[in-house]
């Protein structure tokens, strides 16, 4: 079991806010959550975030993030996650007592060492990679949803979270930190059919229930007709599949190399390196762990 704290940094986003759910289904030691633009743009992604916090009761502290990546305007995707990233779900309003930006440096400092999972563009880590170049010591790991090699999902070869961020993150896979990749290669490997599904939530959605298993099926099944509309398998969970390998990386088989990331996002892969990429997964064994969250009770 993972004993470090935790910073999770996202940009909510259906499968975010899942993933969200099996951080804390599973007992991940959040300690911080950081909102990024990216699925749908800044404000909508920290009041996501500042409202599933609450909702969910992870109870972390909560930093706002980039509202723009590094360089260049950056990209949406409300056609995929809803004009409010959730689908449309409206949650409880939570107090909002986030910090900015710079908060994240004295985070990482006074945590001494944490692990980070990020689930959307990489402009919050590369920010303080830049900005305070120390702080690398005080990152143990990086587990990152983003990349494709030979999946991508946006143009020109590349992966949304890379592509909305290329500078960010190149400077995040070149900084020399354990950083683990999950790839949408293994994360559409985790698609979720429409019988999984219903053996996972329940065959009907009842919109008036306002629990969170209620809302999470209603986010769950959202996901599902946007992925299938894309013409994909079933529902795609990329971020909650990458929490789920940090807990359980056994499930999961990787190489180690380089990453290179071009203008537009695109990565390549090089044998030699530190980063572990992460190609074959035990898709049964991670649906597994997805059904006890939705079974253990909240």
């Amino acid at each position: 079991m993972r004993k470090l704290p935790v910073i999770i940094d996202t940009d909510p986003g259906t499968d975010d806010a899942v993933a969200l759910f099996v951080a804390k289904a599973l007992n991940v030691n959040v300690d911080t959550i950081v909102s990024v633009c990216g699925n749908v743009n800044g404000s909508y992604t920290h009041n996501n975030v500042v409202n599933l916090n609450g909702f969910l009761s992870l109870d972390a502290n909560i930093i706002k993030g980039a509202d723009k990546p590094l360089s260049g305007s950056g990209f949406t995707a409300e056609e995929v996650h809803g004009e409010n990233g959730i689908g449309g779900v409206i949650l409880p309003k939570a107090k909002d007592n986030a910090g900015d930006i710079s908060q994240l440096y004295h985070t990482l400092k006074q945590l001494g060492k944490a692990d980070v999972i990020t689930l959307g563009p990489l402009t919050n880590i590369a920010y303080v990679l830049r900005e305070h170049p120390e702080v690398k010591k005080n990152i143990n790991s990086i587990t990152a949803m983003g990349g494709g090699f030979e999946i991508s999902n946006i143009p020109n070869n590349a992966e949304f979270n890379f592509g909305c961020d290329p500078v960010a993150a190149d400077i995040v896979l070149s900084s020399g930190i354990d950083i683990t990749i999950v790839p949408l290669d293994v994360t559409h490997k985790v698609y979720l059919t429409k019988e999984e599904l219903q053996d996972i939530c329940g065959f009907e959605i009842d919109k008036t229930d306002q629990s969170v298993l209620g809302v999470m099926s209603e986010i769950m099944y959202y996901n599902y007709k946007t992925s299938v509309a894309k013409k994909d398998d079933g529902a795609l969970i990329h971020d909650a599949t990458a929490v789920i390998q940090y807990l359980h990386p056994e499930f999961f088989d990787g190489v180690y190399g380089t990453v290179t990331v071009d203008n537009y996002g695109a990565t390549t892969f090089k044998d030699g390196g530190n980063i572990r990429v992460i190609f074959n997964v035990k898709r049964d064994l991670v649906i597994e762990r997805l059904k006890f969250c939705f079974t253990k009770g909240h």
